[in-house]
């Protein structure tokens, strides 16, 4: 079978609308280039039957970057967390699985919370993807993921 190509489907990823299966991170996602208040992100990924994208590892935060750098119509997009109390969780309310904050500049470590309720986390090329709070006026794109 030398050079033969397959594809493998997952009956939980919807590869007929646009979903791509990446096998190693066992990820189903779509690219939704249209900018968005971070507070609608959550809202355009449940109209594919999705969620936003959870980076809950470095390899996918890896991944992520590249999908965004091959993209000519994003810089950045918003990824799954929610501030509760003054620390940053998983959409569930369970901790994060994995962060990378900006702790680069000593002015401005993230996360600094200096915003209203309901930020959102982000990643953009101008902070050379490591994950920022963000106001919930600001807009990007969406990476929105189907789970099994």
């Amino acid at each position: 079978m030398n050079g033969l190509n397959y594809v493998i489907f997952k009956p939980w990823c919807d590869v007929y609308s646009g979903f791509i299966y990446i096998r190693y991170l066992n990820l189903c996602y779509i690219v939704i280039s249209n900018s968005v208040h971070c507070v609608e992100a959550g809202q355009v990924c449940s109209q594919h039957s999705a969620s936003i994208i959870e980076i809950d590892s470095q390899a996918k935060q890896e991944f992520i970057v590249n999908v965004i750098n091959n993209d000519l119509f994003i810089s950045g997009i918003f990824i799954a967390g929610q501030i509760t109390g003054g620390s940053w969780l998983r959409l569930d309310g369970t901790p994060l699985l994995y962060t990378n904050w900006d702790t680069r500049d000593t002015n401005n470590i993230q996360p600094n919370n200096r915003g209203a309720l309901g930020e959102c986390i982000g990643i953009e090329s101008d902070y050379e993807f490591y994950w920022h709070d963000y106001e919930i006026s600001y807009e990007y794109g969406v990476i929105c993921e189907q789970r099994n």
